[in-house]
């Protein structure tokens, strides 16, 4: 679990949320970062506890992420954060502000709903939940969007991650199974400072979707439910996710790593 903050001006200290909240507070932060964007920063992620509940929930997230191994570890160990490898929750707000304007009585803003699911785990039938949170569904054009802020939209069309069809594909198979509304396209809104750009995914099967749930939520139980710590991502250290998006967790992933004798 996310234990607190590591400063960004000096990482060899570890403070709780409050403590970084006061500091920004004062209105000059001893890191010298931007104390209105640290706090707005540290309001999104303040507050979280988990919740027991009735079935286990498997998330958008967690079916489609690249690295089952860094969740698995930000679920069951202590880890610290520096606010700006945090910068990205702050950044999608801007895409959540921007769809608050926007009034269109066909879309579904935002909603998040569950739908019951059963995943097969060594012969024995798991009841979960399935949560997600499309960012648009145009009842209108049959049609659901999800929105990505990015550095480059020229870089991030170029070349679409599978995760996104699968991210996508999970959507419109949760949407005709919870509103009954069966979607024929969906797109990534990708933004970045100097333009946007709606790009079409190629839809999945839902058939395949389903099997794409059924065999990544197994591996996910299997991992929750008897402990077993997921393997490294191939490529690692150098795979880029690795290097770029796992700063949280890359010491003890590595630590851990080096004692599995792998």
């Amino acid at each position: 679990m996310r234990k607190g903050i590591t400063c960004d001006g000096d990482e060899r200290y570890n403070y709780t949320i409050e403590e970084c909240r006061k500091c920004a507070l004062r209105g000059k932060m001893l890191c010298g970062r931007d104390p209105a964007i640290v706090l707005d920063t540290l309001n999104l992620i303040d507050g979280y506890i988990p919740t027991e509940r009735d079935r286990p929930t498997l998330t958008v997230t967690d079916l489609t992420a690249v690295c089952h191994r860094k969740t698995y570890l930000q679920e069951n160990y202590d880890y610290w954060e520096k606010p700006s490898d945090l910068f990205f929750l702050w950044r999608g707000t801007f895409v959540h502000e921007i769809l608050s304007r926007v009034d269109n009585p066909a879309w579904i803003k935002e909603k998040k709903f569950a739908v019951p699911y059963t995943i097969k785990l060594n012969g024995e039938d798991i009841e979960v939940y399935i949560v997600m949170k499309p960012d648009v569904i145009d009842t209108a054009n049959l049609d659901i969007r999800d929105y990505k802020t990015t550095g480059s939209v020229f870089k991030s069309t170029k070349t679409i991650s599978m995760s996104y069809k699968y991210q996508l594909g999970c959507y419109r198979w949760g949407v005709k199974k919870h509103y009954d509304i069966l979607c024929n396209t969906y797109h990534d809104t990708f933004i970045d400072m100097k333009q946007d750009k709606m790009f079409p995914i190629p839809l999945m099967p839902l058939e395949e979707v389903e099997k794409f749930i059924q065999i990544q939520g197994a591996k996910i139980l299997d991992f929750r439910f008897n402990k077993n710590i997921p393997p490294v991502l191939k490529g690692y250290p150098h795979y880029w996710m690795c290097r770029d998006y796992c700063n949280s967790v890359i010491h003890l992933c590595t630590e851990l790593h080096s004692k599995e004798g792998i």
